[in-house]
């Protein structure tokens, strides 16, 4: 430890001695560990932390397939669904489907984005409101016909979001009444504003009561297995595997095609993980650009591993006058890793700071439909990602150099001293040449792909829709299906 506190003072003051030098290489480094730290944060937040809910690992999406069709990934029918939940192949299953409402208010009227649930949705997802309660078990639901309120219980939870939009984040929310599609509706719960299902606009849950909503009179041939649009979701039970439930789910859609061979025939049932159903649209994407300034942190390394390399060869008379006090070889190389360490975490810190603060900004020009990027942070495990950055970076720049000059010989470095002066030997200018070389040969490849990519961004943008698109608006119009069928 004494060794080591020696080589800190002796390595702050060989920095401050050179402080445009130390400036120089912290920037480099500091730029490339702030892309690789911002890109990683959403790397993280999206592919590698778990969902935000109970035991996520155990829950899976339900989909229908027909190979013969090429049809991969289907949504299920309302009647297959109602057959599904009362198997014994999950602890608990539920569905959903997506639409709008309109919300009114006193003075005004918005539109907004709902979701009809089954009873056990929160139960299968294992998420509790922030305020309130979920739908009891035991409830029947409401009924629906053309998006109108028929007949059930009518309770709603709503967002985080539109609690806090429009009611003020009032706790005493809770038992109140809100006009969705001209029916009022008592609030029973709020959710955590991390929870995003379906999507992140969704701001009103409605409990569904799928087999009342498709009535005898309207639907005489019973629940409709041909109409496949229910998203749904299970729990596979606490011990099984995916592949357990695939197996069994195959035999069940085995049974149901045998039973209703106009509907059913050619169709299975696929089981995915529900983590990889959300982010397998963004892994290639997230991945590729990892990889894009994974190669700017080792451009910034050859780069910093030259001007490192550099300032060895002008020390090297220091460095022969303490080999031949006394100082071994090793020491030299550890003093010279310190110093290296040393300005990688300057360099880690700064970066850490620079990714931080770009942060809002990355978000804010990230595409819109990339999962879980309102989850995006710096956390802990980000924050281990820099150190351990900034300490591999200090090895990949400092390690070389400072193997190459302890290697040096003691009476030619001292007889030569002074005459080669920078130049250095053969040997350090091959050295500084393949650093030159690498570093040439990553910016090559980095150009080219951004070049690639703005090339193929304008192509896009030239390309002819098939009319005149000047002066021309798009709207959206939703009528209140309470009012216009």
């Amino acid at each position: 430890m004494q060794k080591l506190r020696q080589d800190l003072r002796y390595a702050v003051r060989r920095l401050a001695h050179k402080p445009g030098f130390t400036i120089i290489i912290v920037l480099i480094l500091a730029v490339a560990i702030a892309a690789n730290t911002a890109i990683f944060s959403v790397v993280n937040s999206v592919l590698l932390a778990p969902l935000p809910y109970g035991d996520p690992n155990q829950l899976v999406v339900i989909k229908e397939s027909n190979p013969a069709r090429t049809v991969e990934r289907n949504n299920v029918s309302p009647a297959n669904f109602l057959d599904l939940e009362q198997q014994r192949f999950f602890d608990s299953v539920a569905a959903f489907y997506e639409t709008a409402s309109t919300l009114q208010g006193p003075t005004d009227a918005e539109q907004v984005a709902t979701s009809q649930v089954s009873i056990d949705f929160f139960k299968t997802l294992a998420v509790k409101p922030v305020v309130g309660q979920p739908f009891p078990e035991g409830i029947a639901g409401a009924a629906f016909e053309l998006g109108k309120f028929i007949s059930g219980e009518r309770m709603v939870l709503i967002s985080n979001r539109l609690w806090k939009r429009r009611f003020a984040g009032d706790p005493s929310i809770i038992g109140k009444k809100i006009t969705v599609n001209r029916t009022e509706w008592e609030v029973i719960g709020v959710m955590p504003s991390s929870f995003t299902v379906p999507s992140k606009e969704t701001d009103i849950w409605l409990p569904w009561d799928i087999a009342r909503t498709y009535n005898p009179q309207r639907f005489p041939k019973g629940v409709p297995r041909d109409w496949r649009f229910l998203n749904v979701i299970g729990r596979i039970k606490s011990g099984g595997t995916s592949e357990e439930t695939q197996s069994q789910l195959s035999m069940f859609y085995q049974g149901l095609a045998e039973r209703f061979p106009e509907t059913n025939r050619g169709w299975d049932a696929k089981v995915i993980a529900l983590h990889e159903d959300v982010v397998s649209s963004s892994r290639l994407t997230l991945l590729v650009l990892f990889g894009a300034v994974g190669m700017v942190l080792l451009l910034a390394c050859a780069n910093v591993a030259g001007l490192v390399l550099a300032q060895s060869t002008a020390r090297k008379r220091e460095f022969a006058l303490r080999l031949a006090l006394g100082a071994s070889r090793t020491r030299l190389v550890r003093q010279q890793l310190t110093e290296n360490f040393l300005i990688a975490l300057i360099s880690g810190i700064v970066g850490v700071g620079v990714a931080w603060l770009s942060l809002d900004f990355l978000l804010f020009a990230a595409p819109v439909d990339i999962p879980r990027i309102s989850e995006v942070s710096i956390d802990a495990r980000v924050l281990l990602f820099a150190l351990a950055l900034s300490i591999t970076t200090a090895v990949v720049f400092g390690l070389l150099p400072a193997l190459k000059t302890a290697k040096s010989e003691l009476s030619v470095t001292l007889r030569d001293a002074g005459t080669k002066g920078i130049a250095g030997s053969l040997a350090n200018n091959r050295f500084r040449n393949a650093m030159v070389v690498t570093e040439v040969a990553l910016a090559l490849v980095l150009v080219t792909c951004a070049g690639l990519f703005v090339r193929s961004f304008i192509h896009l943008m030239s390309v002819d829709p098939g009319f005149k698109a000047d002066n021309l608006l798009t709207m959206h119009i939703t009528l209140d299906s309470a009012t216009y069928d």
